[in-house]
C-alpha cells in the first residue's frame, strides 16, 4: 500500500473512531459500567480478594479496550500531520 493510501486509511479510521467514540451512547455505557465496577469494588469487604481481584480484571480489560480505540485516533492525527507537511513542502517548490 503506498504511502499516501496509507494516510488516507489512517484518517478515515481517525474519524470514524472519534465519531464512535463521542457517540453519547458509548460514553454513557463506559461511564456507566465504570461507576458500577467502583461501586462493586467499594462494597467489598477487604477480604474479600475474589471479587476484587474480578472487578480489577474487568476494569483492565475495559481500559484495554479504550487504549486500542485511541491508537486510530494517534495514528491519524500523526497522519494528518505528515500530509500538512508534505502539502506544505510541495507548496514551497
Amino acid at each position: 500500500m503506498s504511502e499516501r493510501l496509507e494516510r488516507e486509511t489512517a484518517i478515515r479510521k481517525m474519524h470514524e473512531v472519534n465519531s464512535f467514540m463521542q457517540n453519547p451512547l458509548f460514553i454513557q455505557a463506559v461511564e456507566t459500567y465504570e461507576a458500577d465496577l467502583y461501586e462493586r469494588w467499594r462494597t467489598t469487604t477487604p477480604d474479600d480478594i475474589a471479587t476484587r481481584e474480578q472487578v480489577w480484571f474487568q476494569q483492565y480489560a475495559l481500559d484495554q479496550v479504550k487504549i486500542r480505540l485511541t491508537r486510530p485516533v494517534d495514528e491519524g492525527t500523526l497522519a494528518v500531520e505528515a500530509q500538512d507537511r508534505d502539502n506544505f513542502q510541495a507548496r514551497l517548490g
